[in-house]
């Protein structure tokens, strides 16, 4: 079994989605694809699927819904998606964040190469309390060997968005 995480938000499309996965499993998007949610196909028109332009959030997915994602149809690639939280903040104390450091230090420990650090601001979709960045960025500075918050801050950005 092969398995990936990955955390997107309920504002992105399929067609999006399916991008992110390709990245997730490093494949080179060369295949056609479908999503298959309540019997409804979304994805390559080759396929006659409806649209993948369609947003996460419009499907009314809740925690523990599954459906499946499929990919080059020729071997073909079956993958299970599972919805497991929907969660808006994954802190519980927006004041300091310390409720997060073994999750920061063990992701760019695992993937050092492909974590990043962003925010979503201006929060405008934000109830409050407002995130604030500063205390994020100290939890940063706090948790991670140096090399690591040079690749998070520096080099992996530099190197995804070629600058």
């Amino acid at each position: 079994m092969v398995w990936r995480r990955v955390q997107v938000p309920s504002t992105m499309t399929l067609r999006k989605f399916h991008g992110v996965l390709q990245v997730a499993m490093g494949w080179d998007d060369i295949h056609l694809y479908q999503f298959v949610v309540h019997t409804v196909c979304y994805g390559s028109w080759e396929l006659s699927a409806e649209s993948a332009n369609i947003v996460l959030g419009d499907l009314k997915l809740r925690k523990g819904s599954r459906f499946l994602y499929e990919y080059d149809l020729n071997i073909p690639w079956e993958h299970e998606i599972r919805l497991e939280d929907t969660p808006t903040r994954v802190s519980t104390r927006p004041d300091n964040y310390d409720d997060l450091a073994d999750l920061v230090l063990r992701l760019v420990q695992g993937w050092p190469d492909r974590c990043l650090w962003g925010s979503d601001w201006p929060h405008v979709m934000t109830p409050p309390p407002v995130p604030r960045l500063a205390p994020m960025l100290d939890l940063l500075k706090r948790v991670l060997p140096q090399e690591g918050l040079r690749a998070v801050l520096q080099d992996n950005p530099a190197a995804l968005y070629r600058f």
